[in-house]
């Protein structure tokens, strides 16, 4: 038995935003082979003693560029054979939300790093394939990385009415109208004002009045909340 013959362990971290009504995920042009030039997920082969969370945080730095903070956690956990050329590959994905003016900000201009546009063809958790387009082209991540992609994103809509999670899209202060529009993005379909409102504020007691109001807007300035007491 060489050395390719037993198990080599990575992970891949899909880093999610909401931005302009739109879902995006960070991709990396890969540089070298297998699948040279292919954007892909962020990813590294684990080095000891690195646990997984360590391995996805260097895959953001070295890959990205990007000191990462936020959200963080495991989403799956995948060890098929022929998964990768190189050989035997086991991998752990994350899962990881940012808020867009600090994710694009943290970016920049990294030559070879982007953030791709997600179109979701299918309703609530029924699962399928999604849609990457980058500079409004479809593209084919590498791997199987577009499986990856659309896994994180039925596991992000089912968490989304019951959990917390949603308020790691978006930043320290927000409106209410801010808040239910990237709820709708994630979930893909409308929700009720009132409805929503009562979920977030009152039932789950996820956010909570700042008592401030917004500032330079041409219209009457709506009032800003804050992660509350339960979220």
């Amino acid at each position: 038995m060489d050395d390719w013959d037993r198990m080599t362990l990575a992970t891949d971290v899909v880093l999610m935003t909401v931005a302009d009504g739109e879902l995006w995920v960070l991709l990396h042009r890969r540089p070298h082979d297998p699948q040279a030039g292919k954007w892909a997920l962020p990813g590294v082969f684990v080095a000891y003693p690195e646990s997984g969370e360590q391995a996805v945080l260097r895959a953001l730095r070295d890959k990205a560029g990007l000191a990462f903070d936020g959200h963080l956690e495991r989403l799956d956990w995948s060890w098929e054979a022929g998964r990768d050329p190189r050989g035997w590959v086991g991998c752990v994905t994350y899962l990881a939300l940012e808020e867009p003016a600090t994710l694009r900000a943290a970016i920049g201009g990294a030559p070879g790093v982007a953030l791709a546009r997600v179109a979701v063809p299918w309703a609530g958790e029924t699962g399928g394939p999604v849609i990457v387009e980058i500079s409004g082209r479809a593209t084919r991540p590498a791997f199987s990385h577009a499986e990856i992609i659309a896994a994180s994103i039925k596991r992000l809509r089912g968490k989304l009415r019951w959990t917390d999670i949603g308020l790691a899209l978006m930043p320290p202060t927000f409106t209410l109208s801010a808040l239910q529009r990237t709820y709708e993005v994630v979930l893909g379909e409308p929700l009720n004002r009132i409805t929503f409102r009562r979920l977030v504020r009152d039932s789950l007691g996820l956010i909570e009045p700042t008592g401030l109001l917004q500032e330079d807007v041409n219209h009457r300035p709506a009032e800003l909340f804050r992660r509350g007491r339960n979220g």
